[in-house]
């Protein structure tokens, strides 16, 4: 049986999300996923828009995943603070689906300045990507 000594909570101001025991978290930082095993040392990342899958040789967890920071405590704890989350299994599919289609036309089109209505614009498809994206590595 696999060890699970990571405490692992995910969090978004609208409150937690999931509180686990795991042996791993995978999560999507700034230069690309990484892993967090049991007996990391403390750190602290920047989360983009992505899937954070809790469990290698347990049962996998994925979660869609807005931006946020992932911090490994010294106690070893792993917290996923985002802005926004979900379980794939809340994921509503089509509308992830249409919200894709809908952004990345206007995202791809866009000849403004990348000010804040851009950048909104752009989470907005950041976020629906990600629940794709969890959908996709979950099997559903």
């Amino acid at each position: 049986m696999a060890s699970t000594n990571l405490k692992v909570n995910v969090v978004t101001p609208q409150g937690p999300v999931a509180q686990t025991d795991t042996d791993a978290v995978l999560a999507p930082g700034r230069m690309g996923q990484f892993e967090i095993l049991e007996g990391h040392v403390p750190f602290l990342s920047e989360l983009h828009a992505g899937v954070v899958t809790l469990g290698e040789a347990t049962e996998k967890q994925h979660f869609a995943v807005g931006p946020g920071f992932l911090e490994v405590e010294p106690s070893g704890e792993v917290q996923v603070l985002c802005e926004q989350a979900c379980a794939v299994d809340e994921i509503d599919a089509e509308a992830a689906k249409a919200e894709v289609e809908e952004t990345s036309v206007k995202v791809n089109d866009w000849k403004g300045a990348l000010d804040a209505e851009y950048r909104t614009l752009k989470a907005r498809l950041d976020w629906a990507q990600a629940q794709l994206d969890a959908l996709k590595i979950s099997g559903n």
